[in-house]
């Protein structure tokens, strides 16, 4: 039996707005992408109980630390792909990416698709 406050199991959600589903484990959130008909990424979702969309918004609902010191956890509700980026529930998380291509380099490759684009700055500078 899965109980979110232990989060032993996996859970599947539907994101409608981007046509994702999400399988959240304990550990880590694989998306399927609908539209691309492939997986498209892991997402810093993990250990998150449950997940709604509400009038085109997704909403998500997160263990946050506990009310008055006490011992028992409590319930944020946190809005999908809203706020500083790269920043999920209210924490700073890493990122990389990772692109799989053809093992084997003396063969042709065909992208049929290949874009990515990036800034990268900080506080003073843009690169």
């Amino acid at each position: 039996m899965w109980n979110p406050s232990t989060f032993n199991h996996v859970v599947g959600y539907y994101d409608k707005v981007n046509g994702d589903v999400l399988f959240i484990s304990k550990d880590e959130c694989l998306a399927f992408s609908e539209p691309l008909k492939s997986f498209s990424s892991f997402y810093s979702y993990n250990n998150t109980p449950y997940f709604m969309v509400i009038k085109d918004k997704g909403i998500w609902v997160n263990k946050s630390r506990s009310l008055g010191g006490g011992t028992s956890p409590y319930y944020m509700l946190w809005e999908h792909n809203e706020g500083e980026y790269n920043r999920f529930f209210d924490k700073s998380e890493d990122f990389h990416v990772t692109i799989i291509a053809n093992p084997e380099p003396s063969r042709d490759k065909i992208f049929d698709v290949l874009e990515f684009r990036s800034d990268s700055f900080d506080d003073t500078n843009a690169y």
